[in-house]
């Protein structure tokens, strides 16, 4: 069951390289455009037009990234949960924190005038299932039985 949960959380992972990396694109190519770097024989309105564009794009794909970011959150927290090793209490945080990530993400997505205060709301939460995982395995980390 455990490798089963293990496999999900790296799909979910593996899943937000090719966004990442196409949002990074877009970045690049919106400063290029913003610089005069690229498609010169387009006038500064159309080029500084098509550079928001690109950046806009990459804010919609950072919203949608924030959706994986809570879905490989579940099955992270289940095998956090069930380790045995690591605290459990560390677990239901991370899936808290999933849970978060997905409403601030439906929220964002479909009731766009809360948004706002569904992220007030989601930080504490994020903050509290991130921090508390990361700190844990950086201060006690894991240690073999010798």
């Amino acid at each position: 069951m455990n490798e089963y949960h293990a496999k999900i959380l790296m799909a979910m992972v593996l899943v937000q390289i090719p966004v990442a990396f196409i949002a990074g694109a877009l970045n690049y190519a919106s400063l290029m455009l913003f610089k005069g770097d690229i498609l010169t024989t387009f006038e500064i309105t159309q080029r500084q037009e098509l550079g928001m564009l690109f950046l806009k794009i990459n804010d919609y794909s950072s919203i949608m990234l924030e959706l994986f970011w809570g879905l490989w959150l579940f099955p992270f927290g289940w095998l956090v949960y069930r380790s045995g090793f690591i605290p459990r209490i560390l677990g239901v945080f991370l899936i808290l924190n999933g849970f978060a990530y997905v409403i601030h993400f439906l929220t964002h997505l479909l009731l766009p005038d809360i948004q706002a205060l569904v992220f007030q709301i989601a930080t504490p939460i994020w903050t509290l299932g991130e921090i508390s995982i990361t700190l844990w395995l950086l201060i006690k980390g894991v240690k073999k039985n010798t």
